[in-house]
């Protein structure tokens, strides 16, 4: 799994959790962080300098399900969007940190 994947995994998982937190069903709210995720890669197939890629909307779809699944999973235990934030700084440092010593 390279950078790029987990940049993509990490934003898409936030963008999940905040459209799941804005009161949107599962169904919708993975829709349209998977539309979005499409729609910027069929963008980039345009360009000179991007390129369309499989793995990236796959990194974007594994984001938005666990940033869906991570909302449900702490509005039933009755936590808020601070603990993710805190949680998601940590596992970004980390991913980092990873990145940086290979």
């Amino acid at each position: 799994i390279g950078e790029g994947f987990i940049v993509h995994l990490m934003a898409y998982f936030l963008m999940g959790y905040l459209w799941k937190y804005s009161g949107l069903s599962f169904a919708k709210s993975f829709l349209i962080c998977f539309l979005i995720g499409l729609l910027i890669e069929v963008l980039q197939s345009f360009t000179d300098t991007r390129l369309f890629s499989l793995t990236d909307i796959t990194a974007n779809g594994l984001g938005g399900i666990a940033g869906i699944l991570m909302n449900s999973y702490m509005t039933l235990r009755g936590e808020d969007l601070q603990e993710l934030v805190a949680r998601t700084a940590l596992l970004s440092s980390l991913a980092i940190n990873q990145s940086w010593n290979h």
